[in-house]
């Protein structure tokens, strides 16, 4: 029993310690909960095909928001957060990176913290999205990896009107200097992301279409904190104007939205009131 135990114990900590953690099952479906949905294949530039949800608004909105996941499982774990936007009148598209859910097969590494086509990813839904809803502007939220991404794409376009961004990475070299400093663990970073599409550097020339970003983070996280943030404000001209921090206090960055759930989306209500 002790042995197994341990070996429990270990398992879990692995887990813990992964980088990305792809799921091809998904663990529920909107059907569970009787949500209007439609299946969508996209396909990317370089040949992938990816899979998503497209959830239309309980009333006609002209709203649009695209979900962009942490790496952890898969989009089935963000229909939560699909409801809620819902509820403030959006129509609300989620998708799976290629390798995870039904997109397209692609060999993950559990110990690569990103991929560069993650971008292409993200790039390819708005393309898709764009030539059947070709007058809209798009928000988008992110997670994770999944904010990082929101960000560079956001600032590498003009036609993103605001983002929110629950624990973003900024730089990917803090991030693999972080995971060993406080996770003991080696994470690798790819030679190939553009660091035009790392936040901190994104932001140094914006479109003009973009208007804002919420950056969520918990008040205890070591890899991504609240004074991450402000010095970003600080260091980066841009930053200073464009981004708004939203800290939770008591917690990391795993617990962001699960610790007051309604605080949480109030705050991006708010964010997003003046957004036409």
């Amino acid at each position: 029993m002790r042995g197994t135990s341990k070996l429990i114990a270990l398992a879990g900590l692995g887990l813990l310690l992964m980088a990305l953690n792809p799921s091809r099952e998904y663990k529920q479906t909107p059907d569970l909960y009787g949500m209007e949905y439609k299946e969508l294949k996209i396909p990317t530039p370089d040949g992938a095909t990816l899979y998503g949800w497209f959830f239309p608004a309980p009333k006609e909105s002209k709203r649009y928001i695209i979900i962009s996941d942490d790496g952890e499982g898969n989009m089935a774990d963000n229909l939560e957060l699909v409801s809620l936007f819902q509820s403030a009148g959006y129509n609300v598209i989620t998708y799976d990176y290629r390798g995870f859910g039904k997109s397209s097969d692609f060999k993950i590494d559990n110990r690569v913290y990103i991929y560069p086509q993650f971008v292409k990813d993200l790039e390819a839904v708005i393309k898709f999205s764009r030539k059947r809803f070709p007058t809209v502007k798009f928000d988008l939220y992110g997670r994770g990896i999944g904010a990082g991404i929101s960000i560079g794409v956001a600032c590498n376009r003009n036609d993103i009107v605001k983002v929110i961004a629950d624990a973003p990475f900024l730089k990917l070299q803090d991030i693999k200097q972080r995971y060993m400093k406080y996770k003991g663990q080696e994470v690798i970073i790819p030679f190939g992301y553009n660091k035009k599409y790392e936040p901190y550097y994104a932001i140094e020339e914006p479109p003009t279409a973009l208007k804002g970003i919420l950056v969520i983070v918990g008040e205890n996280d070591k890899i991504v904190g609240p004074e991450d943030i402000k010095k970003w404000q600080k260091e980066v001209k841009p930053a200073k104007k464009l981004v708004e921090l939203y800290v939770v206090p008591g917690v990391d960055n795993s617990q962001t939205f699960e610790k007051d759930k309604d605080a949480y989306f109030n705050k991006i209500r708010e964010f997003l009131a003046d957004r036409d």
